[in-house]
């Protein structure tokens, strides 16, 4: 079990990663004194992390959106505000020289609200970051107000899951726009301001929640890149096709360039734009040649038959009394088993699956799953029932669903 960013108790399906196939287990539940059976246990020195070479210093330059030895910071200290230069990065550190003469340092989340960020930033290309796991742009108060004013300009419609407190700059730049017009200008800037809020209120409930904020870096690293172009509104499939090279290069991985193309279209949708000029081989060379790259052959082998996928649910389908439900392994690999068999799940669509509301759902006739993604690029989300048997008297994938469902609701 784990939390996500939100602090959400989730409990995957799939408990034993990393096995490339089902382990050997003896049959449950054990009547031969032999006790329960036990966890794999790790090797010996093992760490639980690849070892990596020590970070090094970097002292000039621009990195992660930040000009080293330029880019300022006012931080307060009780009452007292501070200035101070960013002057070098450490992973995952940034140090702050303040103008007294003292330093300090800090993670990216703890520097981002006193950074002096403004519109001439935002349009500097070489300050453009496509990696936001030290320091995410849209923690950056300048940032956002700078990259939302650019886009109420142009028109472009953002969810709001993707800006962060609170920030709305929409109406207070049409009211403000108003200030001396007569009372019914104002009053129609209101109302209009009115309509923007609850149909920006409705975009954000056209999708699950996590699936969209699935796209907010890639969509907000984008928006960035225009900006800082010069691209006035929306990228040619030009600007794109570019756009999506740069990012193969420098990542050299199918992920990037293919979660900013959906986020591409995610924003096309909800802008009414037309994204089929982003869908020719031309604009999508450098997210093709990445899959070229790193595509491999995959070695298939014969798959569990009815019988079998039965009597594994049969022996490990109950929970273990006196076990806390994070030790319920036997029971969730059993019943991702079968879900995989019921519902032709991959191993990456299960490890979507969750027990948590909202995405599973229980009913009479049907359990029903939500998956925010599905590795066939059915990126919008699935429903997927498993329905109860039509004889009452007959043991399902259902009812083991349901056995599973109560240890973890």
């Amino acid at each position: 079990m784990h939390r996500d960013r939100a602090g959400v108790l989730c409990t995957p399906l799939h408990p034993c990663h990393g096995l490339a196939h089902p382990p050997s287990l003896p049959r449950c539940p054990l009547r031969s004194g032999r006790g329960e059976p036990q966890l794999p246990r790790r090797a010996a020195g093992w760490k639980g992390e690849a070892r990596t070479s020590a970070p090094v210093r970097v002292s000039s330059g621009r990195i992660h959106g930040v000009h080293l030895r330029h880019t300022r910071v006012v931080r307060l200290f009780g009452k007292a505000a501070f200035g101070g230069t960013i002057a070098s990065f450490c992973a995952p550190y940034f140090r702050v020289e303040f103008d007294d003469g003292d330093s300090a340092d800090y993670r990216g989340h703890e520097i981002a609200p006193n950074i002096v960020y403004g519109a001439k930033e935002l349009e500097d290309p070489r300050l453009w970051s496509g990696d936001y796991s030290y320091l995410h742009m849209a923690d950056v108060p300048g940032f956002r107000t700078s990259l939302l004013g650019h886009l109420n300009r142009a028109g472009i419609k953002v969810p709001s899951a993707w800006i962060q407190h609170g920030d709305t700059t929409g109406g207070a730049l049409r009211l403000a726009g108003c200030m001396g017009s007569g009372p019914i200008e104002v009053a129609r800037a209101e109302a209009e301001a009115e309509m923007d809020e609850l149909h920006s209120g409705f975009l954000d409930q056209t999708r699950n929640e996590r699936a969209i904020r699935n796209y907010r870096n890639s969509g907000i690293q984008l928006l960035h890149h225009c900006v800082a172009m010069g691209i006035a509104r929306w990228p040619s499939s030009t600007d794109v096709a570019k756009y999506l090279a740069k990012l193969a290069s420098a990542k050299d991985n199918v992920g990037a360039p293919s979660t900013a193309k959906l986020a591409l279209g995610f924003l096309c949708s909800i802008n009414n734009v037309d994204k089929s000029p982003y869908d020719s081989q031309m604009v999508t060379a450098g997210l093709e040649a990445m899959r070229r790259r790193h595509a491999g052959m995959t070695k298939k082998s014969a798959g569990l038959s009815a019988e079998m996928v039965r009597a594994i649910m049969v022996a490990y389908g109950v929970p273990r009394p006196r076990r806390a439900r994070d030790r319920q392994w036997e029971l969730a690999l059993c019943v991702s088993i079968g879900l995989g068999y019921k519902l032709l799940l991959r191993y990456a669509d299960l490890s979507v699956c969750r027990w948590d509301r909202d995405f599973c759902e229980v009913y009479d006739t049907h359990v029903r799953f939500f998956l925010q993604r599905r590795k066939t690029h059915q990126y919008g989300g699935m429903l997927l029932d498993v329905a109860c048997p039509e004889d009452p008297t007959e043991l399902g994938v259902y009812h083991f669903t349901m056995r599973a469902r109560s240890v973890w609701k």
